[in-house]
């Protein structure tokens, strides 16, 4: 098992470029919105997003935070900057780089506070950062074997507000990726918006090369809103 992580981490810590199709369903209210695309990410922290139904549209997220919002059709681009927008908390980063022992939650924060296990089962449960702890109580992650297939947030009110289920791993150059993320969040009580991404088709660093990394948001777009939080 040690052996396999870290042949794994050396691999991750060399991705330069990924890519996938992407299909995205979101139901809510007994309703259902598919939608369908590209994504294409670089280990420099640029995704660019390229959907292609049912409306087209192109989303470019930094590192940093900087988030452009392109819409062919009219030409016009919505621009914000905030650091949760972050390609680095994304469920992409986190697997790319191989940080599936907890997600990201030690880097944002999270302090593991209990560890148990159910046969082939480890569940840790990590609580919050101090200046997030007045909405979070703690967040819940199950692995079995070395890879997450459930995560759970539990807001100040102990009541679950968010669940995320991961699975159809594959295993893509040395990278465990799962070609299927669903989550659910819970707005309100007796309410819930559910997500699942489908992922399809996906290539990492040298047979990654679809044209989508080099798109740009074309000089005369118009800027219809410009944000920084």
């Amino acid at each position: 098992m040690v052996l396999a992580i870290t042949s794994q981490l050396a691999v991750s810590q060399s991705f330069q470029k990924f890519q996938a199709q992407l299909v995205t369903k979101n139901f809510h209210n007994g309703k259902t919105l598919t939608s369908t695309g590209e994504v294409a990410y670089t280990g420099a922290g640029k995704m660019i997003t390229h959907l292609r139904s049912p409306q087209e549209g192109y989303t470019i997220n930094t590192a940093k935070g900087e988030v452009s919002i392109y819409t062919p059709k009219t030409k016009e681009v919505y621009t914000l900057q905030n650091t949760q927008y972050s390609t680095e908390n994304s469920q992409l980063y986190f697997f790319l780089q191989n940080k599936k022992n907890d997600l990201g939650l030690k880097n944002m924060g999270f302090t593991l506070k209990n560890t148990r296990y159910d046969k082939d089962l480890v569940i840790t449960q990590w609580q919050p950062p101090i200046q997030a702890s007045n909405v979070l109580k703690e967040v819940e992650l199950v692995h079995q074997g070395y890879l997450p297939i459930y995560m759970s947030y539990t807001d100040a009110k102990s009541r679950i507000v968010k669940k995320m289920y991961f699975y159809n791993y594959t295993n893509i150059s040395g990278v465990d990726f799962p070609q299927a993320i669903t989550q659910i969040d819970y707005p309100f009580a007796g309410d819930s918006i559910v997500s699942k991404n489908a992922y399809s088709d996906l290539k990492i660093n040298a047979q990654a090369t679809s044209g989508l990394f080099d798109f740009t948001v074309p000089r005369n777009a118009k800027v219809i809103k410009s944000a920084k939080k």
